[in-house]
């Protein structure tokens, strides 16, 4: 086994292992979430969306917490869990708060992971590496981007994300290109 995938393999196992949310305890403990902890979740779910247009730091922070609560109580498998945790974490940035906002970010990597979505884990790992080098802690960044690396030899991916994911990693964050701009890439390329 190389080194690469000894550390991909390891990675695995560590965000397999962190606890998460409610969602990984229900899982280890075989027991469905009651109906009533679905609305709840619904119902946080509406709030924070009634409340995250103001343009108030502290409206956006508290819909950024019912976000995030709200992916908390849905079961295992809700469609809805991820895009509420990064819906959370951009929320928590524009609140101004970066360090809350990242760590979001690696939790939507961690969950992401969980459910075999290895680019939305990549993307997420990204968003936080950028969050990382906006405060200048460029040991993080590495460390960011060597989880990316490793997600990036993921046969999940398709070749032409695997290779973008690749060069991304080595760019400095504020310079690095969208998944849409590798998808154009790809599709001029398939084109000529």
């Amino acid at each position: 086994m190389n080194i690469d995938s000894l550390r991909f393999l390891l990675l695995g196992i560590a965000w397999v292992a962190s606890p998460l949310s409610v969602c990984a305890q229900a899982t280890h403990a075989h027991q469905p979430i009651p109906d009533p902890q679905l609305q709840r979740a619904i119902d946080l779910h509406s709030q924070a969306h009634n409340i995250e247009m103001s343009l108030d730091s502290e409206d956006q922070r508290r819909a950024a917490i019912l976000h995030l609560r709200s992916s908390e109580l849905r079961p295992c498998g809700d469609p809805e869990i991820l895009p509420s945790i990064i819906r959370s974490a951009h929320l928590f940035f524009h609140s101004g708060d970066e360090a809350e906002a990242e760590n979001t970010m690696r939790k939507a990597a961690i969950y992401a992971l969980r459910t075999g979505d290895v680019l939305a884990a990549a993307e997420s790992l990204l968003h936080a590496a950028w969050l990382a080098e906006r405060r200048g802690d460029l040991i993080v960044v590495a460390t960011y981007a060597a989880q990316v690396e490793d997600l990036s030899h993921s046969p999940l991916l398709p070749p032409e994300i695997a290779l973008w994911l690749r060069e991304t990693t080595t760019l400095p964050m504020t310079t690095r290109p969208s998944v849409t701009d590798a998808d154009q890439d790809a599709s001029q390329g398939s084109g000529s």
